[in-house]
C-alpha cells in the first residue's frame, strides 16, 4: 500500500490551469476505494476506527518503517466497507486516508514546501457546479484552504503516528502474525503481511518501560489495536453477506424484454 494508492492521475493544481475548476462531492460517494483492502490510519483515529475495523501494523520493522492500517477486507482489491453502488457504510468511520479524496499532498520531506494535488480522473471534476478551488482574483477559496488545512494536519498527524508505532517497535512488542480465518462455506484463509502487539510481551513489560509508553501514547495505541482484532468477525460476516448477494445475483433470471415478445 502506498500514499498514492486512491489516486489514479493526481496532478499539481494550478492557480491558472485549474482557474475555473469546481469540485462536486456526494456524501459517501466512494467507489474509488472499492479496491482497497487497507488505508493507513493516524493514532487519533484509533478511537474512533477500532470500534468498525480491525487495526493492523505494516511495514519492515527491521527498517523502523512500520505504520498502522485499518484492514477494510480478506480478498485482494476488495473494499468490504463500499457497497456496488460505491457507497461507503454510512454507519461506519470513515478514515482521514480517504476522506482526503480527490486531493493529496506531495511531499518532499519539509511540511513548508508542499504540493496540493488533485486526482484528474475524479468525476467530480468540473467547471459549472460544485466547491471552487479559486476565486475570481486567482486566490485559494476558503474552501480549498480548509482542504489544505486538513491535508496538512493530517499529515503532521501521521508523523506522530508513526513515532508512536516505533515506540512499539522499538519496545519489542510487534510480531509478524498468520491469522486463518474461516470463510463462508467452511473455506479458510490466511492472512498475513502484517504484524500485531504480542499481548505476553507487552503483559511482560516492566512498570519504567509501561510509564514510559503510557506518557508518550503508545501504549493506548496498543490497547486500542489489540480490542479492534476482534473486528476481523465483522469482515467475515461483510464477506459471507457479499457472497450470497453475488451468488443471488448470479442465480436470477435476466430481464424480459416486453418489446422482443410483440409480434410485428
Amino acid at each position: 500500500m502506498t500514499e498514492l494508492v486512491l489516486y489514479e492521475k493526481p496532478v499539481a493544481i494550478d492557480r491558472n490551469a485549474h482557474k475555473n475548476l469546481r469540485i462536486k462531492l456526494q456524501t459517501g460517494d466512494c467507489p474509488f476505494a472499492a479496491r482497497t483492502n487497507s488505508v493507513f490510519l493516524a493514532a487519533r483515529e484509533f478511537g474512533l476506527a477500532a470500534t468498525h475495523y480491525p487495526i493492523v501494523f505494516v511495514g519492515d520493522a527491521q527498517q523502523g518503517a512500520v505504520v498502522a492500517a485499518a484492514l477494510l477486507g480478506l480478498r485482494e482489491a476488495e473494499n468490504l466497507y463500499v457497497d456496488a453502488q460505491g457507497q461507503w457504510d454510512p454507519a461506519a468511520y470513515v478514515p482521514a486516508f480517504v476522506r482526503r479524496y480527490p486531493f493529496v499532498l506531495a511531499e518532499d520531506g519539509q511540511d513548508e514546501n508542499l504540493t496540493v494535488c488533485v486526482d484528474s480522473a475524479f468525476s467530480g471534476l468540473n467547471e459549472i457546479e460544485g466547491e471552487a478551488l479559486f476565486d475570481e482574483q486567482g486566490q485559494e477559496t476558503p474552501y480549498l484552504k480548509g482542504v489544505i488545512d486538513f491535508m496538512r494536519q493530517f499529515r503532521r498527524e501521521m508523523l506522530v503516528s508513526n513515532q508512536l508505532v516505533r515506540e512499539l517497535v522499538d519496545a519489542d512488542l510487534l510480531v509478524a502474525r498468520v491469522i486463518d480465518v474461516e470463510m463462508p462455506g467452511g473455506l479458510k484463509r490466511k492472512l498475513d503481511g502484517f504484524m500485531v502487539v504480542d499481548e505476553e510481551k507487552l503483559s511482560r513489560l516492566d512498570a519504567e518501560h509501561t510509564a514510559k509508553l503510557h506518557a508518550s501514547g503508545a501504549l493506548p495505541l496498543a490497547y486500542a489495536h489489540l480490542v479492534s482484532i476482534h473486528n476481523l468477525s465483522r469482515l467475515v460476516g461483510r464477506l459471507s453477506q457479499r457472497l450470497l448477494e453475488q451468488a443471488q445475483e448470479a442465480a436470477a433470471p435476466a430481464p424480459v424484454n416486453d418489446e422482443a415478445l410483440v409480434e410485428v
